[in-house]
């Protein structure tokens, strides 16, 4: 068993069972992240597969929490334009209402009418409530309508780092070998295997595939994944070059609104169950002239459904690969069905 990291190789012997089963313990000197094992048997028959190791972390410090002052509290939900202007009104109007109790106590000594010096006591009370209530109103107002809000520091998302391995397949088929992967730094030619992983990958820029059979590249995004790390693996990626240049034609006769040349690439069972009218009226255009030769497909969703029955046609299909292309902000979902050596559209 040879161990593939950075480190020189580590080679260990060990015994399988009857059934071909053997187990082998990690050394500790090889590091957390994911690596690939050789295994060879005495005949040299060459198989491969991934290790991920992970070491349990210590345990978590202690972080001591005060209770945020007043102040704290109320400096960021103030913008920062404002923040001066603010507090200068604020020093006014507690220099107003100082003023004010020093001319009540003022007129009190020359005049020793009690309920004048409680009328006018009450008439600063009045005016200092009602400027209080007026300033809260226009900070829930201007709150309302964003205007503290634009000014607010932004919260950027925090990109999902994802940890993938698994292998690139064709639909009901076996491995893809010739194919070019690259997430960040890291670019993977597969072999014969179809075999690839990846660790700390930005979950939403995913991974870009090219192949020589393929006419635009494809990315495959995982932006549902929840953060802020992700783990998939052992996970089939599935491509098949025939699929996506199908898909790529149609998305660009979509965007020319050549929904009549569409229906060519109809399954057999849909074109007898609905006509090229009944198709071209029915059919939802998903992609403007302007996406004409996207330069990538950006795919977040593949996989292989036994059976699909259609609700336009009511046809029943058996062993459909359904792929979701992201656009923008819209996700257009198609499902295809193998008929011989070519790939059509189930409808």
């Amino acid at each position: 068993m040879a161990i593939d990291t950075q480190q020189p190789e580590l080679v260990s012997q060990v015994e399988a069972d009857q059934d071909g089963d053997w187990e082998a313990i990690v050394p500790t000197s090889v590091s957390d992240g994911l690596h690939r094992v050789e295994a060879i048997d005495e005949l040299g028959n060459f198989t491969t597969s991934l290790l991920f190791v992970e070491r349990p972390q210590g345990e978590p410090s202690t972080v001591s929490v005060s209770t945020p002052t007043i102040v704290e509290r109320i400096l960021p939900s103030v913008p920062p334009e404002f923040a001066y202007a603010l507090f200068l009104f604020i020093l006014i109007v507690l220099a107003l209402a100082l003023n004010g109790v020093r001319l009540a106590r003022k007129a009190d000594i020359h005049d020793r009418h009690t309920n004048h010096r409680k009328s006018y006591l009450g008439a600063v009370a009045a005016a200092i409530a009602a400027i209080l209530i007026s300033l809260a109103i226009g900070v829930a107002l201007n709150k309302t309508v964003g205007v503290i809000q634009r000014f607010l520091p932004h919260q950027e998302a925090v990109p999902v780092k994802l940890s993938i391995a698994g292998t690139l397949k064709a639909p009901f088929g076996g491995p893809v070998a010739g194919a070019d992967l690259v997430a960040g730094d890291t670019r993977i030619r597969t072999d014969a295997g179809g075999q690839f992983a990846f660790e700390g990958i930005d979950a939403g820029t995913g991974i870009r595939v090219t192949h020589p059979l393929v006419a635009r590249p494809v990315v495959y995004a995982f932006p549902d994944e929840d953060g802020p790390v992700a783990r998939m693996f052992p996970v089939d990626l599935w491509f098949d070059a025939a699929v996506l240049n199908l898909v790529s034609a149609v998305i660009d006769l979509d965007a020319r609104s050549l929904e009549g040349d569409l229906y060519q690439f109809l399954a057999t069972d849909a074109q007898k169950a609905m006509d090229a009218g009944s198709f071209i009226a029915s059919y939802p255009s998903s992609f403007e002239p302007k996406e004409v030769g996207m330069q990538e497909l950006r795919v977040v969703s593949a996989k292989t459904l036994p059976t699909w029955t259609s609700s336009a046609t009511g046809v029943a299909f058996k062993q459909i690969f359904e792929l979701t292309i992201e656009h923008g902000t819209s996700r257009v979902t198609y499902r295809l069905i193998k008929e011989g050596d070519s790939w059509r559209l189930a409808w």
